[in-house]
């Protein structure tokens, strides 16, 4: 949850909704980063209320010491749409807005 207007809340590790998420934006994922991948699991995220929906930024695992981070909006109505990808993460990059 939020701490704040417009800032991200805390860490948190991932769940099944936030697996879903994953799952919804993987194709798009791989077009963006020209990838496929075989492991795709999210780990931890954080989340961020907006008008209309939900922001989130997601650190995902893609197989050995590859990590990538999404940030995904779903809207009130449950669409979700992939923002951005930023690859070359490890295990221990920070989880920070890009």
């Amino acid at each position: 949850m939020a701490t704040k207007d417009g800032e991200y809340g805390a860490i948190t590790d991932a769940t099944e909704d936030t697996e879903t998420l994953c799952d919804l934006v993987k194709k798009t994922v791989e077009e963006k980063t020209g990838k496929k991948y075989v492991e795709f699991k999210a780990v931890k995220y954080r989340q961020k209320d907006v008008v209309g929906g939900t922001n989130y930024l997601i650190k995902v695992h893609v197989g050995g010491d590859d990590y990538i981070y999404l940030t995904v909006f779903e809207n009130i109505g449950e669409e979700v749409f992939l923002h951005d990808v930023q690859d070359h993460q490890t295990k221990d990059s920070p989880l920070v807005p890009f």
